[in-house]
């Protein structure tokens, strides 16, 4: 595909490709989360962005849905990416993985992501364990991490747990 448009890709570390142009929906609510990615995906867009910091992850999600049923456009073309809010152990980061799928309502997460490093180094192996876990259930196609810092990452590296797919960094 032509490099610079909607249907750009790039290829992960673990084989899947993620749109290079996603739609953001930080600071998104209710109807007005809903509509913006409605339009988003009307006007192109592949990729959305979501986290449960958030708290739209059921528009995203109702609004990925109404759009591939309205469009006949498959599930798989859109690219649906959330966040983790707290690294809170294993079992807590299980339920909010649940919780995320619950709430989209599109049956998988094509990105999952340790929104940030913060709750100490225990926290953070917890949740990235949890995460790896959730990928080889298939809850999850591809995961990774948020605004790490070196020494956050090169604690996952020691774990010998795979290796994250994405580091989302702001700019």
């Amino acid at each position: 595909m032509a490099p610079g448009t909607f249907q750009s890709t790039y290829k992960l570390r673990d084989g899947n490709e993620i749109p290079l142009l996603g739609f953001g929906t930080y600071e998104l609510n209710g109807r007005e989360a809903y509509q913006a990615v409605i339009w988003a995906l009307e006007a192109g867009y592949r990729h959305i962005d979501s986290a449960e910091w958030y708290g739209n992850e059921a528009e995203c999600g109702q609004a990925i849905l109404d759009f591939c049923a309205k469009t006949g456009t498959p599930r798989s073309e859109i690219f649906y990416t959330t966040k983790l809010k707290n690294n809170a152990g294993l079992a807590a980061t299980r339920r909010s993985i649940e919780l995320s799928l619950k709430k989209c309502g599109l049956g998988y997460i094509d990105l999952y992501l340790i929104h940030g490093p913060w709750g100490g180094p225990k926290a953070r192996v917890e949740s990235w364990e949890a995460i790896v876990e959730a990928q080889k259930d298939g809850l999850l196609k591809s995961i990774g991490i948020s605004t790490f810092g070196i020494r956050h990452m090169q604690e996952l590296l020691a774990t010998g747990l795979p290796v994250p797919a994405v580091h989302q960094a702001r700019s």
